[in-house]
């Protein structure tokens, strides 16, 4: 037999496949307070294939493991793929119950031997952890950055308010807050100490100019209020901990894509020209932590990179997806922009869309960069841009 279960927060849909046509089908609402997990592994023979969209970790998690405990198959069904097939066998109507069917449908296929597209079995649940972990420290490393940012914009625009040279300067008025020299008056009373050898300078390169003109100029500043300093203290320590944050978070991210689950695809990744520890972490964060199992398509979808294509009587349009794992999706532009700026298959690809007039060529090396991501994370192996290497890649595509 074959079930499909649409997964809610409170509660799960359960739609087993009948002979009956797919609308008639019954649906059981299972609500997840209280002991839900019997009559769930009663409903579940050993050997049935049920299939259920991916709802994140969270969501699913307690679901597919007492399915698997159950002797249950799980197959997990794309978005896209459960939506194309309630509108082609139920109708437009969206609904709980409707998406169970259709669920339902997908799962009688797989037993029959017909699968499709956006269909995928699992049989464990090793990477789960894993890729929480890497995408809660990519969201803490994002926020960090994104504070960062914001504490400094105010640091520059309060440093302008207490003497110009202050905000135009920031990353050097930084190091003198750094020494407990804030105020205008502090700055040039600390700079006078250590051109007289009396403290050391810590300053480099050009750095030491900057400070000297910016001491100099503070001596006409007129004095600042103490609440004021504050003020300026209390934000200059809010960014070294975003600092804090960000290296931590970044480290973290270093030893999670190193885990023994993923080391041969981090390992063929970060082979490739340009690659960072948080670039690959985010391409196993986009496929949580399951690259080989992503065709290419699936794995561009992933990364938002897929192309959409929009038709209605004379209109036809173009554009880029708005789904897929977006820190995946902007470091993977920046990783294209940088292929460009070498002899590659990439840029190779770039020069050969823009010769035809292609007004999306950019998008379009973008996508063959992560077909060629998704074939090494198939084929684990370092990078070689050489014929044989993009003829592997072209095949392994396929």
């Amino acid at each position: 037999m074959a079930t499909g279960i649409d997964i809610g927060k409170a509660g799960i849909y359960l739609c087993r496949a009948q002979e009956t046509p797919p609308t008639l089908w019954p649906v059981s609402p299972l609500s997840l307070a209280g002991d839900w997990w019997s009559p769930l592994e009663q409903a579940i023979p050993p050997g049935e294939i049920v299939a259920l969209e991916p709802t994140g970790w969270h969501l699913s998690r307690p679901i597919v493991a007492v399915i698997l405990r159950a002797g249950g198959r799980v197959l997990e069904v794309t978005h896209q793929a459960a939506a194309a097939t309630r509108k082609d066998r139920l109708g437009r109507e969206k609904s709980d119950e409707h998406d169970a069917r259709a669920l339902a449908i997908k799962a009688l296929d797989a037993e029959r031997g017909h699968p499709s597209a956006g269909m995928r079995e699992i049989d464990n649940d090793d990477t789960g952890p894993l890729a929480i972990a890497i995408r809660l420290n990519i969201a803490a490393r994002t926020r960090a950055m994104h504070d960062r940012v914001a504490s400094l914009n105010r640091l520059g625009t309060i440093a302008h308010g207490l003497w110009p040279v202050l905000g135009a300067h920031v990353a050097t008025y930084r190091r003198f807050i750094a020494r407990d020299a804030v105020t205008p008056s502090e700055i040039v009373a600390l700079w006078s100490q250590i051109a007289a050898g009396q403290e050391p300078c810590r300053f480099r390169g050009r750095a030491v100019a900057t400070a000297r003109n910016m001491a100099a100029l503070c001596a006409s500043a007129p004095p600042v209020s103490p609440v004021l300093r504050d003020v300026v203290a209390q934000i200059a320590g809010q960014i070294n901990r975003d600092d804090l944050e960000i290296d931590h978070a970044a480290g973290q991210l270093e030893q999670l894509i190193h885990d023994p689950l993923i080391e041969p695809i981090t390992a063929a990744w970060l082979s490739v020209p340009f690659a960072s520890p948080y670039r690959v972490a985010t391409l196993h964060g986009a496929t949580r932590c399951r690259a080989p199992e992503f065709t290419a398509d699936e794995f561009r979808a992933a990364c938002g990179c897929h192309p959409v294509r929009q038709e209605s009587g004379a209109y036809s349009a173009s554009g880029e997806a708005k789904h897929g794992y977006r820190p995946a999706k902007a470091a993977l532009h920046l990783w294209t922009m940088n292929m460009l700026s070498r002899d590659n298959a990439v840029a190779r690809y770039f020069r050969q869309q823009k010769a035809r007039k292609n007004r999306y060529a950019i998008h379009s090396a973008r996508g063959k960069f992560s077909r060629i991501l998704s074939a090494l994370s198939r084929h684990p192996e370092p990078w070689a841009d050489n014929p044989s290497e993009r003829n592997h890649h072209a095949n392994s595509n396929r």
